[in-house]
């Protein structure tokens, strides 16, 4: 019985986390930098790629696939590795997860424009991340991780078109 108590309690430790917006806008913010600096033509990250980044790093089945994908080997790689595992539905849950999560999101896109850690261009649509680093000394070791691979995600999406990134994660924007 104890036992039970304590895993609820890790668990609704692990929820308030998770659905803390500031978290939320640290990895948006590490994904739309990523993705300005190795976009070959110097653009922002779109909007839209910013509602991809908690479906997919806040879920451990697409999460450890991020995190154990090298950054040369791309999205196309990313994606092939649910197919070979015979896990490619885990793909078309992360649209449904996207607009499960939408309210999140904002919450975090909120949260990101209050802290000044990205801006959102109205006109064009896209989201300049502010060109400060937080020293990693400062942030705790398992939130750089998903930072890391919020990085990735950016670099990833920076190589693609948004019909390219809709079309291997089964998506619509």
């Amino acid at each position: 019985m104890a036992n039970d108590v304590e895993i609820e309690n890790t668990f609704l430790k692990e929820v308030r986390v998770l659905r803390n917006p500031a978290l939320g806008a640290f990895l948006m913010y590490r994904l739309a930098l990523a993705y300005s600096q190795e976009n070959e033509l110097a653009e922002n990250a779109p909007i839209n790629l910013l509602f991809l980044v908690l479906p997919i790093l806040y879920y451990r089945d697409t999460h450890d696939i991020v995190s154990s994908t090298q950054k040369k080997t791309g999205l196309s790689g990313y994606a092939a590795k649910f197919v070979t595992n015979n896990r490619s539905d885990v793909l078309l849950f992360i649209h449904d997860r996207a607009v499960e999560m939408r309210e999140l999101s904002y919450d975090a896109l909120r949260s990101g424009t209050l802290y000044e850690l990205f801006q959102i261009d109205k006109e064009t649509g896209r989201v300049i991340a502010a060109t400060r680093r937080t020293s990693e000394s400062s942030i705790p070791k398992s939130v750089e991780a998903m930072g890391r691979q919020a990085d990735k995600l950016g670099i990833w999406f920076s190589k693609l078109s948004l019909l390219d990134i809709s079309s291997y994660l089964k998506v619509a924007f």
